[in-house]
């Protein structure tokens, strides 16, 4: 798997995870906050297994899909398949693949779903991940200006459910009066307290502080690579590269940055999609051989089956307690 892009994706899910762990629900329906719980169980489950859509109808792009052409589910999808709902993710993948939740919010069955199961339509939204097919470099290089620079910072404990994370400022590279040492901002991810990570800011008016990859205790940056929630990139195993070299990329210009990165490693010019490996492309550009863009890998299995029931607050349970218990009747008998 290539593990730059799924983690791209983990990182997402992992924040949307911390935000409906956040949200109180005294006001529920016990059945809903069951129905609720054992929804956010299958979305950590769904995270961990790492199995995601990959985007090859629209390179270069990100963009949401529901079912791929491996037949493999989105969160969103996943989620609302083993919760009763799979006729209608079948009717959303056939006739609108690639639409955003905003879009589905005018369908009245998917409304009455995300109610039944203790959703609401923001949730949904957060949960939907874009994939994307994009060379690891845009990270680094892409939308770079004048009135940016670079920050290091140290993640902060936070209290069980809270969110955003929040880091604090310990050095800056260059000068702006939109951040400052020991200023303490909000960060789009998750990621353990006492984790470095190295960031960007605007010069002029209020900080735009993009979280761009953790720090390694070998003063590495780490194989996470992010631009805010809804353009997050992974470098996977290229490199090394060092805080201070990465820094000084961040306010370079675009060409200035790729062309150092190339020199580092050729693969931060190849591209990557979700769930694929860093395989022929990747070797062929180290090897001289260019950076073809990543090819479509063999169909796999998928990674979520449907299912369908009527739209009520039992339903969505029945359907997500009869999915489970089949999932472990499969496992006992393998």
């Amino acid at each position: 798997m290539e593990i730059s892009e799924v983690s791209r994706v983990q990182a997402h899910l992992a924040a949307a995870e911390a935000m409906l762990a956040a949200r109180a629900t005294e006001s529920f329906e016990p059945i809903q906050r069951w129905t609720r719980r054992l929804l956010r169980e299958e979305l950590s489950a769904y995270r961990a297994r790492g199995c995601f859509p990959k985007n090859r109808a629209h390179p270069g792009e990100r963009a949401p899909h529901f079912i791929d052409a491996d037949g493999t589910r989105c969160a969103m999808a996943h989620l609302m398949e083993i919760g009763g709902a799979g006729a209608l993710v079948a009717e959303i993948a056939a006739t609108n693949n690639n639409a955003y939740v905003a879009e589905l919010a005018g369908d009245a069955r998917f409304l009455a779903w995300l109610d039944a199961a203790g959703l609401s339509v923001e949730e949904a939204a957060t949960i939907q991940p874009a994939y994307t097919c994009r060379p690891p470099q845009d990270c680094l290089c892409q939308g770079n200006g004048e009135d940016a620079v670079a920050w290091e910072g140290t993640v902060l404990a936070r209290d069980a459910g809270s969110w955003p994370q929040h880091v604090r400022v310990d050095v800056v590279h260059g000068e702006t009066a939109a951040l400052i040492v020991g200023d303490v901002v909000e960060m789009p991810i998750v990621l353990e307290a006492g984790q470095r990570v190295l960031g960007t800011a605007t010069t002029a008016g209020a900080a735009r502080v993009e979280v761009v990859a953790p720090i390694e205790a070998d003063d590495r940056l780490g194989n996470l690579c992010l631009r805010g929630l809804d353009r997050m990139y992974a470098p996977g195993a290229l490199g090394p590269i060092t805080p201070a070299q990465a820094a000084s990329l961040l306010v370079s210009r675009e060409d200035t940055c790729k062309a150092e990165l190339a020199k580092l490693d050729p693969c931060w010019a190849v591209e990557t999609c979700s769930g694929e490996s860093d395989g022929p492309s990747c070797s062929d550009a180290r090897a001289g051989g260019g950076a073809p863009s990543a090819s479509a890998e063999a169909p796999d299995a998928g990674c979520s089956t449907s299912a369908g029931a009527p739209v009520t607050n039992s339903a969505v349970l029945l359907a997500i307690l009869g999915a489970l218990a089949a999932r472990r009747r499969r496992r006992v008998r393998a």
